[in-house]
């Protein structure tokens, strides 16, 4: 029978553990936040930011980074790439977890650690050029402004919007004097 792996990491908050079962419980990891260890100003902004929607988005940009750079260009490259860091985190984990440990524990941490170091690749929370190109994304997805294609006519039921620049496959070109 073949094995199935994880295609996902669920981060959850609660104050039970989930009743998964035996074989659904050597699949979590569980990390107990103890009084004292949340900053209260930190996240009262991070909340207020969610609500006001920074953060939509950003799963959606980070896979569609991954399909951009690894599977539309080189699946077999990226393959590999998951394959060696998945195996060299797993091992790093079982060298130096200091516990008794389920034997699947290694793995998942393998799996956490990928995840963020790619979503980091992408720095989505902390480069102001990401911040940049989403707000223009939202602007543009939300009809507020339009961008034209450099080859084709316009669409005359787009005119009335804000023409801030021209696009081909490859490039943006903005006005110089744009305002948003």
């Amino acid at each position: 029978m073949k094995q199935k792996y994880s295609r996902e990491n669920a981060i959850l908050t609660g104050e039970q553990t989930p009743n998964i079962g035996e074989s659904g419980t050597a699949r979590i990891i569980i990390s107990e936040i103890k009084s004292g260890e949340i900053n209260f100003d930190v996240m009262t902004i991070l909340q207020k930011n969610a609500k006001d929607g920074h953060y939509i988005g950003l799963t959606r940009a980070y896979i569609e980074w991954i399909q951009k750079i690894f599977l539309d260009e080189n699946e077999e490259l990226f393959t590999e790439i998951l394959k060696n860091d998945f195996e060299s985190a797993r091992n790093d984990f079982y060298k130096t977890l200091k516990f008794s440990f389920h034997p699947r524990i290694p793995s998942m941490l393998a799996f956490l650690k990928i995840g963020f170091k790619h979503y980091s690749e992408i720095s989505v929370l902390d480069k102001p050029t990401a911040k940049f190109i989403n707000t223009l994304k939202d602007v543009i997805a939300g009809g507020a402004v339009r961008v034209e294609e450099i080859d084709i006519l316009p669409d005359p039921s787009e005119v009335y919007k804000l023409l801030i620049g021209y696009q081909d496959r490859n490039i943006l070109l903005f006005h110089t004097k744009c305002y948003l």
